[in-house]
């Protein structure tokens, strides 16, 4: 009876050791990442920026008045 049990014992044992040789490839789609790499070139700075000769108008007395109201306390 022992040696009937013997070749299944070790077929067993051969898949438990073969098991740890596989190698899972993941297949994950072409544009995998493309997200990523996207959002990193939009952060990135221009450093060849031109800007315009004339800067944008600017008003200096609306956040004059905006920086006391914001920082008032609130009643509540």
């Amino acid at each position: 009876m022992t040696r009937s049990f013997l070749p299944g014992v070790a077929l067993i044992a051969m898949t438990t050791g073969l098991s740890g040789c596989l190698v899972s490839q993941v297949h994950q789609r072409q544009d995998f990442g493309v997200a990523v790499s996207q959002d990193v070139v939009a952060q990135i700075a221009d450093p060849d920026h031109r800007y315009p000769a004339t800067p944008p108008p600017s008003n200096g007395a609306r956040p004059s008045v905006a920086l006391p109201r914001k920082s008032a306390p609130t009643s509540g």
